[in-house]
């Protein structure tokens, strides 16, 4: 049974969550929740960030313009500049906060 452990929550922004047993990460934002191996959360966050840092100031800031793949044929993220910008910013906390429980895991195991 699944037991999990927040590492990022906002009440209308999302959440990230992470499984203690089976490390899976589950990704909610927007109507769209998201369930990847914990491996597999850095490679995520860094195409995230990719295409963060490829917009353009001319493009609308509000329309969903920005089309992200998934592992999943025929699904894509379509998403606002703000809609990304958003997502990072909970992504880049859940990051540090998965880093942080690492260095303490490392404390506690010596």
């Amino acid at each position: 049974m699944c037991s999990y452990q927040t590492l990022y929550y906002n009440q209308s922004g999302g959440y990230i969550i992470r499984c203690l047993q089976c490390n899976n990460i589950q990704l909610a934002f927007g109507n769209v929740a998201i369930t990847l191996p914990g491996t597999e959360f850095p490679a995520f966050f860094d195409l995230i960030k990719k295409f963060a840092g490829n917009l353009s100031s001319t493009d609308v800031v509000h329309s969903k313009t920005i089309y992200i793949p998934t592992p999943c044929d025929g699904i894509k993220l379509l998403l606002s500049h703000t809609e990304l910008k958003e997502l990072v910013a909970m992504l880049d906390i859940a990051d540090s906060e998965l880093k942080t429980l690492h260095l303490l895991d490392l404390f506690q195991q010596n």
